[in-house]
């Protein structure tokens, strides 16, 4: 097991990975590249974007697949109690730079006369979390509270129950909404915190439980390609079905979330081929 009390280079590299997918996803979609996927006369531009966004969408699922992975140091000192300041501190820490950051941009865009005030709007700047102006960020500090308590879980646990706990909680929240073709009510496409606690236990049990399975990269790599393959294919074959019968037209692109069962398949194989860090100089 390694340390994480050192940084390790090629997790790091990783998160950069990681970031640059994110910025490419937001100029994908924002930039109006992806297109409507329900129109007929997509070009092959519009298809090699959204191929680009199904090798890109495992970012976010990978970042806390990384906190889970790292968040097993603490299962060494388990049986030492924590006092309420020791659990809230990484929760506030991240709370206070979006709030700094929501206030700094979006308060100060209100008052230099860069936008128009809105109620709604200033109240979001104000409160971010609560509102989730911020998604990610209300997400990850709901999970950095959950965070001990997981670990306890984890550390009471031996692998065959953790491993069956996993997949109970992947066939409820990501199995089911794959293969139904109809929205469940628990199904928030990933943007929640619930699904941040699957993430972050994946990352805890591949941290505890090395498998020899990704002993060799190529496997790793062959099932985070696989699996983005298979994201694009759904995308695709989903929007044949709509062209030709007119169904599922607001299920073309529901592969693209992050709890669907390939998207989580995709994250697991790129954080296990873990780049080679570079040597020390």
């Amino acid at each position: 097991m390694v340390s994480g009390k050192k940084r390790q280079l090629n997790y790091e590299l990783l998160r950069i990975l990681a970031m640059l997918m994110i910025v490419c996803l937001h100029y994908l979609s924002k930039g109006g590249l992806l297109g409507d996927p329900a129109r007929a006369d997509m070009t092959a531009t519009g298809y090699a974007a959204w191929v680009v966004e199904a090798l890109c969408i495992v970012a976010v699922n990978v970042y806390v697949l990384i906190s889970g992975y790292f968040g097993g140091d603490s299962l060494e000192t388990i049986g030492k109690r924590l006092t309420f300041w020791e659990v809230m501190r990484k929760p506030l820490k991240i709370w206070k730079q979006v709030f700094f950051y929501s206030m700094l941009f979006g308060c100060g865009a209100i008052v230099l006369g860069l936008q128009a005030f809105d109620p709604y709007r200033f109240f979001s700047y104000c409160f971010p979390s609560v509102t989730e102006h911020y998604w990610f960020a209300t997400s990850y500090i709901f999970l950095c509270l959950l965070m001990p308590f997981l670990n306890a879980g984890v550390s009471c646990l031996d692998q065959k129950e953790l491993r069956c706990l996993l997949l109970g909680f992947l066939l409820i929240f990501s199995a089911a909404k794959t293969l139904i073709p109809m929205q469940l009510p628990w199904d928030k496409y990933g943007y929640d915190s619930l699904w941040f606690v699957v993430l972050y236990l994946t990352g805890a049990y591949l941290r505890r439980y090395e498998m020899s399975f990704w002993a060799r990269r190529w496997r790793a790599a062959a099932l985070y390609l696989g699996s983005t393959a298979a994201v694009f294919a759904s995308f695709f074959l989903i929007r044949l079905i709509y062209l030709k019968t007119g169904m599922l037209g607001e299920r073309i692109n529901y592969g693209y979330t992050y709890n669907f069962l390939f998207c989580y398949t995709g994250a697991v194989g790129l954080l296990s081929i873990k780049p080679k860090a570079p040597s020390p100089r």
